[in-house]
């Protein structure tokens, strides 16, 4: 939701640049797409604590498991021996009794049950074997389209609609001609093949998921929709006197200057339309000082807005206000001097 959220903002933002409108701050993608990150972050976390419960629950059952399974073993096993004792002329089926329960491998039924899923395997999959020959299959993508009648995917269950996830065990290829000719090169090595497909349908609102959720993608993402950062002091007036407040500062690809509390806010303390402003240096207020001009309007009229910041060295004086004219308007890029 919040990754749709975040797209519809960026398609949003485009439309405004081609009807050469002012989008609002609040309508800036970069706000949507940082509650996104962060929601991401909590779902990290709560994927790593899920992982460890369910670890912690797995090793459990299997020790009880393999204690279970050891104890019966030995019961049954004393039991039809017994049996054996006393009854000779059972012994042939005793024996065979016997050599099926001394054939049981539990590490390797163990290694099964973990290959399957075990207490997760995913209900809305099918693993289906078909032999070296024509499936009746017809697909898009992954996507099955159609079953043939009377084929073997018609008999063996396979619906359109199913999507093909795994071939032999393997993540099956993405395009559709990839599959194809892997399906081909099985057939013609004439060994049986297994397709795992997924039953389930994707919804049509979420059916191309997110991007990957790595630390790394969520990061590049993030970058892209802003043009600079960093900690700018605002100046602010309270009683007739003056304070500086540190703040983190970001202008974004929409020509928005957004001023947050921290870098970890997700919500704009304020917001300033660069593409309505004007900026000039501040000497008399500090060495390093520069003004925005905004321009407002609102329910009582139009007017403007000074916003006054402050950096810690000239060089980041240049850099900003080099940085906030390339989104200011033609005719209002003269630096001035505070008079």
């Amino acid at each position: 939701k919040r990754w749709a959220q975040y797209k519809y903002a960026c398609e949003k933002r485009h439309k405004c640049f081609e009807a050469e409108k002012t989008m609002r701050p609040s309508d800036d993608p970069y706000l949507a797409f940082e509650i996104y990150k962060r929601e991401v972050v909590a779902l990290h976390k709560q994927q790593a604590s899920y992982n460890s419960v369910m670890g912690q629950m797995m090793a459990e059952f299997e020790t009880r498991e393999m204690t279970r399974a050891r104890n019966l073993r030995s019961l049954m096993l004393g039991m039809v021996s017994t049996q054996k004792a006393f009854f000779e002329f059972a012994s042939l089926s005793c024996q065979q009794a016997i050599s099926k329960l001394t054939g049981v491998r539990l590490e390797e039924d163990l290694l099964r049950f973990r290959h399957s899923g075990g207490l997760l395997h995913n209900p809305h999959t099918a693993d289906i074997k078909f032999e070296a020959k024509a499936m009746g299959l017809d697909f898009k993508g992954n996507r099955i389209t159609g079953v043939r009648e009377g084929s073997q995917a018609h008999v063996k269950g396979v619906k359109q609609g199913f999507r093909i996830l795994e071939v032999n065990g393997r993540s099956a290829p993405a395009g559709h001609k990839d599959i194809a000719a892997l399906l081909e090169t099985l057939k013609k090595a004439g060994n049986p093949i297994h397709i795992k497909f997924g039953t389930k349908p994707a919804g049509m609102i979420f059916d191309r998921p997110p991007p990957n959720r790595k630390t790394q993608h969520i990061q590049i993402i993030s970058n892209a929709e802003c043009a600079t950062v960093g900690d700018l002091s605002r100046m602010s007036k309270t009683m007739g006197f003056s304070s500086w407040t540190k703040m983190y500062c970001v202008i974004t690809n929409s020509g928005i200057m957004h001023v947050m509390n921290s870098r970890d806010a997700s919500t704009a303390h304020s917001s300033i339309q660069l593409h309505q402003s004007v900026i000039r240096l501040a000497p008399k207020i500090d060495q390093h000082a520069f003004e925005i001009e905004e321009a407002t309007s609102g329910f009582f009229g139009s007017g403007t807005k000074i916003h006054t910041f402050r950096t810690k060295t000239e060089n980041a004086l240049v850099d900003w206000v080099v940085d906030i004219k390339k989104f200011l308007k033609t005719g209002k890029t003269e630096i001035k001097a505070t008079k």
